[in-house]
């Protein structure tokens, strides 16, 4: 029998230093580390002011290259220049995953569980032929629904960019340039659709394409719907988020509207071929934008369908 390989890990860093820390010595401690190959990418400073958090941030990965890792290989590749983080995952991601044909990804502000390599591997391994597939997700909202939902994962046609994976052809099918735009840009149904899995995703793309964000994710996520393939969710989060506590770029202030509890690894994850749910998908809708937020976002619309003026598209 042939064993599949681990997909390689991916981590991309900045200027949190202690974030960092936290979470090397996370997935250091996951099982599968010892037969996992890890790429740190660390971005370059955007000004003088960041190099000292930078350069700090450099010397927490090499001290746990020096002393501390128990991954089968580990490159750290530095930026000379800031690319941002979106542009560092889209060439950091598209680099090595044409290497390995598969990739698991995590961003500096997260922790793992000690079952998180295995976990993720599991599903990309038990996936990999399913084109109804789009990426398997290690972390998951805290939704009632599932509290007594007997499966140990779901699927949501929406994907997570807090600790994922995939695979090689579904990563060249995302259009990063959103060529076909104007397609959803005032049609409501296709609109609606979008949002089925988060009211925020048709607004957070206008932004996108108009330049008032730069997310990789919101385009990553409009090619899993327009190609209709799901993200694999577990029942139980293998991911937490640390990174709204103030100290990032997306959240400039603290919230713990996203905060799940860790799962503790202890049992095995069943993967299966499972429907959407219609409970999970009316909850994780709604717990992704707050109501006042998608009536300001509506009415935004509304005025920009009825003015056709671009420039009054702004972010959500």
């Amino acid at each position: 029998m042939v064993l599949e390989s681990n997909a390689p890990l991916v981590v991309f860093v900045y200027n949190r230093a202690e974030h960092t820390k936290k979470l090397l010595a996370s997935v250091n401690s996951a099982k599968g580390a010892d037969c996992t190959d890890l790429y740190i990418f660390s971005d370059g400073a955007k000004s003088s002011e960041s190099e000292k958090d930078v350069a700090e941030v450099r010397n927490v990965i090499n001290n746990f290259i020096e002393n501390e890792s128990r991954f089968k290989k580990i490159e750290l590749i530095r930026s000379t220049e800031n690319c941002g983080l979106a542009n560092s995952i889209i060439n950091g991601v598209t680099k090595i995953i044409k290497q390995y044909g598969k990739i698991i990804v995590l961003e500096d502000d997260l922790e793992v569980s000690v079952d998180f390599l295995e976990y993720m591997n599991g599903g990309l391994n038990y996936y990999k032929d399913n084109q109804s597939i789009w990426s398997i997700s290690g972390y998951t909202l805290p939704l009632k629904s599932l509290e007594n939902y007997r499966h140990d994962i779901y699927v949501a046609l929406r994907g997570c960019s807090w600790g994922w994976a995939t695979w090689l052809d579904r990563w060249e099918k995302v259009d990063w340039e959103v060529k076909n735009y104007n397609t959803i840009k005032f049609n409501l149904k296709k609109r609606l659709d979008f949002g089925r899995w988060g009211r925020d995703m048709p607004f957070m793309l206008d932004a996108n394409v108009y330049g008032m964000n730069h997310s990789w994710a919101i385009r990553w996520c409009y090619s899993s719907f327009q190609y209709k393939q799901y993200t694999v969710y577990p029942k139980e989060s293998r991911v937490i988020n640390k990174g709204t506590d103030g100290s990032g770029t997306n959240y400039t202030s603290t919230t713990d509207r996203y905060d799940s509890v860790l799962s503790d690894g202890s049992k095995k994850v069943k993967f299966e071929s499972v429907m959407p749910d219609k409970q999970i998908e009316k909850e994780f809708r709604w717990k992704m934008k707050r109501k006042l937020g998608f009536i300001r976002d509506c009415a935004k619309w509304f005025v920009i369908k009825a003015t056709k003026k671009e420039n009054m598209i702004s972010e959500p």
